[in-house]
């Protein structure tokens, strides 16, 4: 190969390289997340009321379609289930249909682009994650598991992530579930 070594952050993404270039040299160090700076020191902001939040920059197709997905085909039964519930959809550049769900449902709550999303993620009790498309590992995911979250995610969103279904994240792919 051209180089001495490949260095991954996912052992799928290698194998797959691997695959194809079979005598390349791989590596793979995982993602990580600063524990200093990503931990969990506020409580919820009122523990009578759960709050479930979802980051992600809305410019990028895969975090525009989570967010309007989970509103039209998962909140509802949430909201039916917990109706002192509310969601929180932070990222740049929210599209018109989502200022509009917020404006019809005044417990979804629309930031926008905000400095620092830990103190949102801190009065949250569960960390959403319904992406169905997209690539690369969700460093989020690391996030919100530094701050001691609750995680349920799609297969996609955790992809990359070595997680094990209900041991340290509930991953579903049915909006049922």
């Amino acid at each position: 190969g051209k180089f001495d070594l490949n260095i991954f952050v996912s052992e799928p993404v290698a194998a797959s390289l691997k695959a194809r270039l079979p005598d390349i040299r791989t590596e793979v160090i995982p993602n990580g997340v600063d524990l200093g700076d990503f931990r969990c020191d506020h409580e919820e902001e009122d523990p009578g009321r759960p709050g479930l939040i979802y980051t992600g920059g809305m410019n990028m197709y895969a975090n525009r379609d989570a967010v309007l997905f989970f509103l039209r085909e998962i909140w509802p039964a949430i909201k039916q289930g917990v109706p002192e519930v509310r969601f929180y959809a932070v990222g740049q550049d929210p599209p018109a249909e989502l200022l509009r769900m917020a404006d019809a449902d005044s417990s979804v709550v629309v930031t926008g682009f905000v400095d620092d999303i830990r103190p949102l993620v801190a009065q949250s009790a569960v960390y959403v994650v319904p992406l169905r498309v997209g690539g690369g590992t969700r460093l989020k995911i690391l996030d919100a598991m530094a701050m001691e979250r609750a995680i349920v995610s799609s297969s996609v969103g955790a992809e990359g992530i070595n997680v094990t279904s209900g041991k340290n994240i509930l991953l579903v792919d049915e909006p049922r579930e």
